[in-house]
């Protein structure tokens, strides 16, 4: 299998990711006929796996699909673990990584809110943002999440003393907070894109890309050797 390139349209990039996907479930599955275990973090898992799961457990040819959910990786380290959905750089020792995005964040905020403060300017997001406006996950295990504090820096404005709400560790949790107006937060593309595309919650802004980081879809390369023979 190789490293597939991303795109940033969310049906483009699940077809390459899907038919690896495939191909992994069905050596996996022809070893362990009861179940196949995937990794991933809340936000993956509620915002990318779980509309595609219908099509996973149809290629998991009769295996069953089950998740662990953690915000810490190590977790996914564990030997029952087949798959996991990581951030990163796709530098994993002794694990197989295929790229299924790259980072592109934008600033995102409900219509109902940016009607409500008509100061917000796109034109200058880092001097038109208050603080207390500001939803914040930050990175508490240093993956090298976009946080608020990294998206001021690459801005070269200074980040505001005060963040308020800073410590939402569930994005999915974020989203819904912006959704209903309770302020703005860094959206992501291949993780907000329903959201936006109902037309619920409005990308701000430019983008910032970052195309060293990304989520990838880790498997451990010496069980795999293991299952091939």
């Amino acid at each position: 299998m190789e490293l597939s390139t991303a795109g940033y349209d969310l049906a483009d990039m699940l077809t390459p990711t899907f038919d690896r996907l495939e191909l992994g479930f069905r050596q996996f599955s022809a070893a362990r006929e009861n179940e196949i275990l995937i990794g991933a973090s809340f936000g993956i898992m509620h915002m990318w796996l779980m509309p595609q799961i219908t099509a996973m457990r149809g290629a998991a040819g009769g295996a069953t699909v089950n998740f662990l959910t953690s915000e810490n990786y190590s977790d996914f380290d564990k030997p029952e673990v087949d798959f996991s959905i990581r951030f990163g750089t796709g530098d994993w020792p002794g694990k197989k990584a295929d790229l299924i995005f790259t980072e592109t964040t934008y600033v995102i905020a409900s219509p109902q809110f940016l009607n409500d403060h008509p100061t917000i300017s796109e034109v200058d997001l880092p001097g038109t943002l208050q603080p207390e406006w500001l939803l914040e996950h930050g990175d508490p295990h240093d993956y090298g999440w976009m946080t608020w504090e990294t998206w001021f820096a690459h801005h070269h404005h200074e980040k505001p003393q005060i963040i308020q709400k800073r410590d939402i560790h569930n994005y999915p949790t974020i989203l819904d907070m912006v959704r209903c107006g309770e302020g703005v937060a860094l959206g992501y593309v291949g993780l907000d894109d329903a959201l936006i595309n109902s037309g619920e919650v409005i990308r701000l802004g430019t983008p910032i890309s970052r195309p060293d980081l990304g989520y990838y879809l880790l498997s451990d390369a010496k069980k795999k050797q293991n299952v091939a023979l």
